[in-house]
């Protein structure tokens, strides 16, 4: 059976970054797909409907987009990450940088890659970035009312409804 996005958004490592400030995607182990964004992850993808990111097939065309440099600099963390050989400390995070152009500047986010398990049998790997601030991914003086509106644009155009929940199951929005 296959893993939905509501699926993925509970799971117990996704869901502190729903509403996070923190871009964070969750790819699929091979990096073909990318499973998974919250709102800042996809502003970083360049995309701003989830279903056009969920649509993208791995790997791009180098030029195809922002998102191609970005995804292959992702594609060789995970490489690293599932060869075994380079997370550091207890919980098993890889640590890298992430080079991003913004016109004529280039900011490096510092990124981390787990991989985590989904459904019966299957993984993917959950990558959070710090610094979104620096690339005008995050406003200064956001407030999680301006993140949850964020998020359900993602939504825009899309059947069916959506509704968020705070950690108590009361409805924000």
């Amino acid at each position: 059976m296959a893993v939905t996005f509501i699926d993925i958004s509970v799971h117990p490592m996704v869901r502190p970054h729903i509403l996070s400030s923190q871009p964070a995607l969750v790819w699929a182990v091979d990096m073909s797909a990318l499973l998974w964004a919250n709102a800042e992850g996809a502003r970083l993808m360049g995309e701003r409907r989830i279903s056009d990111l969920l649509d993208l097939e791995f790997p791009l065309p180098n030029g195809a987009s922002a998102a191609a440099g970005l995804a292959q600099q992702m594609r060789m963390a995970a490489q690293s990450l599932n060869d075994g050989d380079a997370s550091d400390g207890p919980s098993g995070d890889l640590h890298f940088g992430l080079r991003k152009n913004d016109g004529l500047v280039r900011f490096t986010l510092e990124g981390r890659a787990r991989p985590i398990k989904l459904g019966e049998d299957g993984g993917a790997i959950l990558m959070v970035f710090e610094g979104g601030q620096r690339l005008g991914l995050v406003r200064p003086g956001e407030q999680a009312a301006d993140r949850v509106n964020a998020l359900l644009d993602l939504f825009e155009d899309q059947p069916g409804c959506a509704a968020i929940l705070d950690e108590d199951g009361s409805l924000i929005a």
